[in-house]
């Protein structure tokens, strides 16, 4: 599970990156392409620290 955290960790950090150059590229505003990475990188954040239940594999139902 930790290695498709920093799986999920590296995608997001790539994206952000390539958001920022995007929206510097199509506005000419940083101000505006930080942003828009900021609230990539927040979800990114919110799916790597969502904690799902652990279920354990039982199949005699003890």
């Amino acid at each position: 599970m930790i290695t498709a955290y920093s799986d999920l960790f590296r995608i997001v950090l790539s994206a952000s990156v390539l958001m920022l150059a995007i929206e510097y590229l199509w506005t000419g505003h940083m101000l505006t392409a930080w942003v828009y990475v900021a609230i990539s990188a927040g979800f990114g954040l919110f799916l790597l620290f969502q904690r799902r239940p652990f279920v354990e594999d039982d199949p005699d139902g003890d």
